[in-house]
Parts: C-alpha cells; sequence; structure tokens
C-alpha cells in the first residue's frame, strides 16, 4: 500500500553533518521547521481531554484539510459529547480556518459549512484505543485509523482498527471498528471483515502494555501497509505478508522481525529503555532526512524532547538508529504529551510538522503547535508519512482531473 498524500510531501535541503549522533551523508538532508505562533491556524481550535490526537484530512471532499481531533476522554468537546472532534476547514487550502462541527442533531449548536455533523461521533469512544494514527489501509482513498493504548487497559492487549466508510462522493460517513486482539488464537471466526483477525500487535509476554502507541507505513515498498508498535519497554516491527486464504481468511498476516540486523537492532529495547517520558509515546513515520525512505519520529508522554530515528537503510529494507542531536529536523520540546503529525497546510506541495499537546500538570491545558517546513524549493520531493493527508474525496478528483486533461 503507498500511503496516500493530496500534494508532494517535504522537499531536500543542504546537506548537513550531526554531531553527537550518527553522520548523514551528502545525499541526506533534514527538512527545515519553523514554528508559526502569531498566525497559528490551529489556535482558534478549543477541544480538550487526555491522550489527543490529530488527523488532518479531507472530510468534505472539497479539496482542503480538515481537523479530527481525538481523545481518549474529553473535557472542552462538552456539549458535544464523545472522544472526537471535527473542526471543518472553512477558509481554504492556503489559509485554513477551523469551525467546529455539532456531534448531535441540535439546531441550538452551530455547524460547518459543509459538514453538517460529526460522522465519527460514535466511532471513538472508551478509554482505550488511543493515540491514533491514519493511513489507507485498504487502499480505497481514505484514511483509516489505527489506536494504540493510552491507559486503563482491563486486558493488557486493546489496540483497535477502524476502517473509513464514505459516500459515492467521497464524504466521510463514519467508520467500523474491529478490535486488533479478536481471535488471536484463531478458534474464533472473526467478526465479518475484521482484516487483524489472529494478528497480536502486543508487547513480549509479561510486560506492560498500559501504554501503548503505533506507527504505520510502507517500509519495504510492497504496496502493503507495515506496522511499528511501541510500548512501555519495547519498540517491535511487524512486516505486511499478504492475505490469508484460509476457510476464514481475507484478513492480512503480519510477521514480527526481530533479532540481530533487524529494521530496530539500532533502537533502545528492554525494560525502562525509553524512559518515563516515553513510555508508549505516540509514534509516526515520515520521511523527514528527504532520502526517499520512512523515518520514525517519537512524541512524548511527559516533559521532554521528541525523539527521531532516522531510517539508515534504504526504502525497501529499512534499519532505524536515533538521531542524538536533533538541531536539524525535529527540534521540539513538550511541556508533557506531545502528538506528532504532518501535513501541508499552506498547500506549497511540502508536508507541514503540527504537534498536539498537553500539560503536564494542567489535563486541560491542550496546545496545537504549529511548524511551518520552510525548506527551500525545488528539490525531490520525500516519501509520505504514515499520517499523510489522503482526502476522502481525493481518489475521485485525482481521477477527474485526469480525464479532464486527457480530453483536452
Amino acid at each position: 500500500m503507498t500511503t496516500f498524500s493530496k500534494t508532494p510531501l517535504s522537499k531536500a535541503v543542504r546537506a548537513a553533518a550531526i554531531t553527537g549522533g550518527i553522520a548523514l551523508t551528502s545525499t541526506a538532508a533534514f527538512a527545515a521547521y519553523q514554528e508559526i505562533t502569531v498566525d497559528n491556524p490551529f489556535a482558534t481550535i478549543t477541544s480538550t481531554g487526555t491522550f489527543p490526537s490529530i488527523v488532518m484530512t479531507d472530510l468534505d471532499a472539497d479539496g482542503d484539510l480538515d481537523a479530527l481531533i481525538l481523545h481518549n476522554s474529553s473535557t472542552g468537546i462538552s456539549p458535544y459529547f464523545g472522544a472526537s472532534a471535527v473542526w471543518e476547514n472553512t477558509g481554504s487550502a492556503s489559509a485554513p480556518e477551523f469551525t467546529q462541527v455539532r456531534n448531535q442533531d441540535n439546531p441550538s449548536y452551530g455547524t460547518g459549512e459543509n459538514i453538517t455533523l460529526n460522522p465519527f461521533v460514535d466511532d471513538f469512544t472508551g478509554y482505550y484505543g488511543h493515540p491514533v494514527t491514519a493511513a489507507d489501509y485498504d487502499q480505497d482513498g481514505d484514511l483509516d485509523f489505527f489506536g494504540g493504548q493510552s491507559s486503563y487497559a482491563s486486558s493488557g492487549d486493546q489496540m483497535v482498527f477502524f476502517r473509513t466508510q464514505s459516500d459515492a462522493y467521497g464524504v466521510a460517513t463514519g467508520a467500523d471498528r474491529f478490535d486488533i486482539y479478536e481471535g488471536r488464537d484463531n478458534t474464533a471466526i472473526p467478526s465479518a471483515g475484521n482484516p487483524f483477525y489472529g494478528t497480536q500487535f502486543l508487547p513480549s509476554a509479561g510486560t506492560n502494555y498500559s501504554y501503548g502507541s503505533v506507527a504505520v507505513g510502507d517500509l519495504n515498498r510492497d504496496d502493503a501497509v507495515d506496522i511499528i508498535s511501541t510500548d512501555m519497554n519495547n519498540m517491535r516491527l511487524f512486516m505486511n505478508a499478504g492475505v490469508d486464504t484460509s476457510p476464514y481468511g481475507g484478513f492480512n498476516i503480519f510477521n514480527e522481525v526481530s533479532g540481530a540486523a533487524g529494521a530496530l537492532e539500532n533502537v533502545s529495547n528492554g525494560y525502562g529503555a525509553f524512559g518515563t517520558a516515553y513510555y508508549g509515546a505516540p509514534i509516526t513515520l515520515h520521511d523527514v532526512d528527504n532520502d526517499g525512505d520512512l523515518d520514525l519520529i517519537m512524541g512524548t508522554r511527559f516533559p521532554a524532547p521528541m525523539r527521531l530515528f532516522r531510517n539508515i537503510g534504504t526504502a525497501s529494507t529499512a534499519d532505524f538508529e536515533e538521531v542524538i542531536n536533533t538541531s536539524r529536523g525535529i527540534d521540539v520540546t513538550s511541556s508533557g504529551w506531545a502528538f506528532p503529525a504532518f501535513a501541508d497546510m499552506d498547500n506549497d506541495g511540502d508536508a507541514d510538522l503540527i504537534v498536539i499537546a498537553l500539560d503536564a500538570f494542567n489535563s486541560n491545558a491542550q496546545s496545537i503547535r504549529y511548524f511551518e517546513n520552510t525548506t527551500p524549493r525545488g528539490t525531490t520531493p520525500a516519501a509520505s508519512s504514515s499520517g499523510g493527508t489522503m482526502s476522502f474525496g481525493g481518489l475521485m478528483i485525482a481521477l477527474g482531473l485526469l480525464l479532464t486533461r486527457r480530453r483536452k
């Protein structure tokens, strides 16, 4: 599966040498990000709650990016209820402005221009399945969602997949939820359509999965989603090996890759290896150094710098190694929880960095920090991230433009 984005993402800049970490070659250069505070388009978003995630995507197929905000539990979403909030882009693709869409059909509450009600109001609920990352898992032109585990795990393995539903025009209408741990011993018939039946994205036996996160992306260019998971103790890689063809098949098979010379060989693993600030911290995949493969970015649970694991392998064989000095690339220190995402917010052809954060000592002090990609133009665009900005109507729009150009 190729992770889609509406426009080409970040482009290469000058070669840079990193001291205290890995050395960069002349063919790899970090994208440059500058924080925008005065004209931050996300400053108007007020929905708050615990363990927030943000996904930027075109929910109403109008050509610009809307914001889907997800929380483990909600506070500032009231009187809208639920753990999800949709903020429609009522500005433009290059100058976004966000208006919250109501979660219930009540005329006394406001609405966006094109989206009347939040289509996900009944889907992202409960105390697990957060934080959330997104990718077009089934290649149908819209983003699907993978939920981790932020807290309150009752069975220690509650990871969730949400397959997006959309109408004939590419407008989002809701999501079907599947528990990834369902039938992991292969003794029960899976619920209809669960693509992860029999799959276990869990830590080693005896470890704690009260906190966990997943990043998704195509790590070997076989057009299928691969998954990296992290918890309190370990980071693990699961490569997509294709679709099961048994009588109860139809779900994808994922094989864990571990041991010497593996993609995570140079990534610290084991009890307490990441430190408290990074226990189950949000992770995402994105090409930060513009060398054509996906790098791994780790957010935080408590005040600490965000971390970057550069892919020093190839586009088809991942090999991650931490960059200690992040003064180029990702250089963000959080005041608590920090969830990283990438999307082209100014419609200039590269992906900007968005960090939704909570203060460690005030769960209502949510902020969305916006870092504009200031990489010089005119160089080769990099691969897209696991949280890419695929429009729900993007596939149909692209096909229509192609047909129009052919007619001319």
